[in-house]
């Protein structure tokens, strides 16, 4: 799927005690193409100032339960068409105001690198979308990759975007970006190094639309994504890695070292086997569980029996896959091995092991019940009898102890009180275990550009709804 898409909503929405998933509405608005109000720089006073509408961008939650957001394509404050940007800005869950913390207010800023290891008030990654934004245990923030622009090219103007391999740290207190690993060479084809032998030369190769996780030593882990580079034709990856928080030393931990490898499913969902993966894939989405596993879940991909010769060949897939940290190994879990699949939706809130979401990319998506639920929202995807895609707006939970879908909302219509479907969006969840998303692509006129708003849900603890009978 190209990465070109205009920008996107940003919706956060909240839920009461009640059987109901109730959205509501806390910032922003629904009207297209929305540019940025950046006021002042880390002035936390001022009221009005918002990130424009977007797509693609990287978030985390920091120990002060503050939203970040960096880059993606979007809207800068003079509106126009979108570009690729490397703004960062938090969000104050408390007084409900966007702070512009720092970047450039203009499209397309290269990467200013500066020393290894030394941030200054003049080092920052340059505008990038899709890169991997992972948050460490003592609340670092953490960025990898992307797709942008690295080092000065000449012209300011140009479009020459490469898939990028730098690894950078922030610090939220003094607000400065440090660049701490990887390559400030574009287009970078990686450097493998031995399967599961830590060395300080490995690197993986420069990627954007990856899929990543943080487990609960803290280190981050990362899997597939694309090589798109100028003028030639995608490629996918079906690697994985992981990078140690403190010594920041990768290990190339599982998958081919080249591209789009094929998804290779056990004779049986459940089976753990060392030959089995998901394969080359991007934009699937990803959880960490409470004992520490890694899930992955859809996501644009290649068919078992592909002979893959281009673009055209891929896939959506609503495959569901664990990932022990333990005996690196994959599990299929849920799901089908079949392209494209439009799921089996069921009745409202009732589990069957044959129902399962259809197949999507780029849906919103969260963690309940102390990690052991996995909870997905709207997304690009499949619906009976339609070979096309279409923006879902559905809700799906899966309940890992008993390996269970269910659909909890269908198709509710977009109001104050629901965002509607959307996909390319950012997603949070705070503290207190409020689901904040952000932006997204909503097919918001013909040129897919997004509308700005903001919504919350907050899934009380426990979530409560009628029993399944």
């Amino acid at each position: 799927m190209p990465l070109k898409h205009a920008p996107v909503l940003i919706l956060i929405w909240i839920c009461g005690v009640s059987a109901s998933l109730e959205w509501s509405l806390v910032n922003g608005n629904r009207t297209c193409a929305t540019g940025s109000i950046y006021g002042t720089r880390r002035d936390d006073s001022e009221a009005g100032n918002h990130p424009g509408a977007r797509v693609f961008s990287s978030t985390w939650v920091d120990k002060s339960d503050r939203l970040w957001l960096f880059g993606g394509n979007g809207y800068d404050n003079y509106g126009g068409s979108p570009g690729l940007k490397n703004d960062m800005w938090r969000y104050d869950t408390v007084n409900g105001r966007w702070t512009w913390s720092g970047g450039s207010t203009a499209q397309n800023a290269r990467t200013v690198y500066g020393t290894m290891g030394t941030g200054t008030s003049s080092t920052y990654p340059g505008a990038r979308q899709s890169a991997h934004a992972w948050t460490g245990l003592d609340g670092t923030l953490w960025l990898f990759g992307g797709y942008g622009y690295g080092v000065s090219y000449g012209d300011e103007n140009s479009q020459f975007q490469e898939p990028l391999a730098d690894l950078w740290q922030f610090d939220t207190d003094s607000e400065q970006w440090t660049f701490v690993g990887g390559t400030n060479a574009a287009a970078f084809a990686g450097v493998y190094g031995t399967q599961r032998v830590a060395s300080a030369s490995n690197i993986p190769k420069g990627r954007s639309i990856g899929m990543r996780w943080t487990d609960g030593a803290g280190d981050l882990w990362l899997y597939g994504g694309m090589v798109q580079y100028q003028h030639s034709t995608n490629q996918y990856l079906g690697d994985m890695w992981r990078v140690s928080a403190a010594s920041r030393v990768w290990t190339w931990m599982n998958g081919a070292n080249t591209v789009n490898e094929l998804p290779v499913y056990p004779a049986n969902i459940g089976d753990e086997a060392a030959a089995s993966t998901p394969g080359a894939r991007a934009m699937g989405v990803t959880w960490t569980d409470a004992n520490g596993n890694l899930w992955l879940f859809g996501g644009l991909g290649y068919n078992v029996s592909d002979a893959v010769t281009s673009f055209s060949s891929l896939v959506t897939r609503n495959d569901l896959w664990r990932y022990s940290t333990r005996t690196f190994m994959w599990t299929w879990v849920s799901g089908s091995p079949e392209p494209n699949s439009v799921g089996n939706y069921g009745t409202i809130g009732q589990t069957d092991p044959t129902f399962a979401p259809s197949a999507r990319v780029a849906p919103f998506v969260w963690t309940g019940s102390g990690n052991m639920e996995l909870w997905l929202f709207s997304g690009q995807g499949k619906i009976k009898n339609y070979a096309s895609s279409f923006i879902l707006n559905d809700i799906w939970r899966f309940n890992i102890g008993t390996g269970l879908w269910s659909v909890e909302s269908i198709n509710p219509p977009a109001g104050p009180t629901n965002p509607g479907g959307a996909f390319d969006g950012m997603t949070w969840i705070d503290n207190k275990r409020n689901v904040f998303i952000f932006g997204g692509n909503t097919g918001c006129g013909a040129s897919l550009v997004r509308a700005f708003c903001s919504f919350k849900i907050q899934f009380c603890s426990p979530y409560t709804r009628k029993p399944d009978v």
